[in-house]
């Protein structure tokens, strides 16, 4: 498994490239801007119980509580968690978002800002089972990822709809600025 730089997402998940992308300025104002956008397209209610699917240090998460959610981050990195906890977050998860450890219909929402990438194509089909199960009836996702080639992307929308999740592609930005999300209504 690699990101679409090619690199093992095991080097990210040691202690000390977990704190380099803690400290990051510029993780955390892409981070954040990403998960702004995403709240926009996905019009949450308040208060209500957001997953932030592949937390990492909890830049995203922070955002969530920052608005008025109720937030739960994961992520399969003890590294990351760690760090996340630095940041006043209380709820938290280690776990692999391809095996949730969260009850049924659990969730309102959910975000996911830079993670699917880390998965296999092959993979999309266990994450999105999950992701489905784990959300409330009618609720929302949002998904935002760099896929290796736009082959990929449609792949995982293809996977999406076979979940029977309902599918929107959002633009944000042009040029190299340019990100796309994937709004996901879950119908079951």
């Amino acid at each position: 498994m690699s990101d679409i730089l090619g690199t093992n997402p095991l080097f990210y998940y040691s202690k000390n490239q977990s704190e380099l992308y803690d400290k990051s300025g510029a993780f955390l104002r892409i981070q954040t801007g990403m998960t702004l956008d995403a709240l926009e397209i996905a019009n949450f209610k308040k208060d209500s119980l957001i997953l932030d699917l592949g937390c990492g240090t909890g830049f995203s998460t922070r955002v969530l509580l920052d608005k008025g959610f109720d937030a739960v981050g994961c992520d399969i990195s003890r590294n990351m968690i760690i760090l996340a906890k630095n940041k006043k977050i209380k709820k938290l998860a280690e776990c692999d978002i391809r095996n949730l450890p969260f009850k049924d219909e659990s969730f309102d929402g959910a975000v996911s800002i830079s993670t699917v990438q880390w998965l296999k194509p092959e993979e999309y089909e266990t994450a999105l089972s999950e992701l489905s199960r784990v959300l409330k009836k009618g609720s929302t996702a949002i998904v935002q990822f760099y896929p290796k080639n736009p082959e990929e992307f449609d792949y995982f929308i293809l996977k999406a709809k076979n979940k029977k999740f309902k599918v929107e592609v959002y633009t944000v930005g042009e040029g190299k600025k340019e990100k796309k999300y994937i709004k996901l209504k879950n119908k079951q």
